[in-house]
């Protein structure tokens, strides 16, 4: 029989305990030990956000804008990047993607626009979860997938359901 636990962790890229890797692009927290148990889980992002500042006459449109992260998820990605090998997939790193249609319909003077989470996502993490937790803006622009440097919030929050088998 199988059961398990449900454990949520909100994850930003303000405050004191959050590393710049790269700055304004890329970020890094301690996983709390209680998290780190080297067990199978199942990941939900219950919720995101990126926040955008917009400018007037600078269109900052995207096709897909979102976060990578370090998390063994299981799972692949078939849009891989260039100069990789174009006919086979890469490990997903895709934790989330955010509803860009708000700032479709901004003339570029809103300032900060805060874009959510498109839809929740599940999957599967065999090996556990990593001691620090490495995560990234990335975009989708013109068919190339690239850094998003900027310089404003962006949160998260993951339910974590612990696999315990009895």
């Amino acid at each position: 029989m199988c059961n398990s636990k449900s454990i949520f962790l909100r994850v930003s890229n303000k405050g004191q305990s959050v590393l710049d890797l790269v700055t304004n692009q890329k970020f890094s927290v301690n996983i709390p030990t209680a998290l780190r148990q080297n067990k199978e889980c199942y990941i939900t992002v219950i919720d995101g956000n990126i926040t955008l500042t917009t400018q007037n006459g600078v269109n900052i449109m995207k096709d897909e804008v979102g976060i990578l992260s370090n998390i063994p998820m299981y799972g692949f990605n078939t849009e891989t990047s260039l100069n990789s090998n174009n006919f086979m997939s890469e490990n997903n790193k895709i934790l989330f993607n955010v509803d860009l249609s708000s700032l479709s319909s901004k003339d570029g003077s809103a300032g900060k626009v805060s874009c959510q989470m498109l839809n929740q996502r599940t999957f599967y993490c065999a090996g556990g979860l990593p001691q620090r937790l490495e995560f990234e803006r990335y975009m989708v622009s013109g068919g190339i997938i690239s850094p998003f440097i900027i310089d404003n919030y962006l949160s998260f929050t993951l339910k974590i359901d612990f696999i315990e088998n009895e």
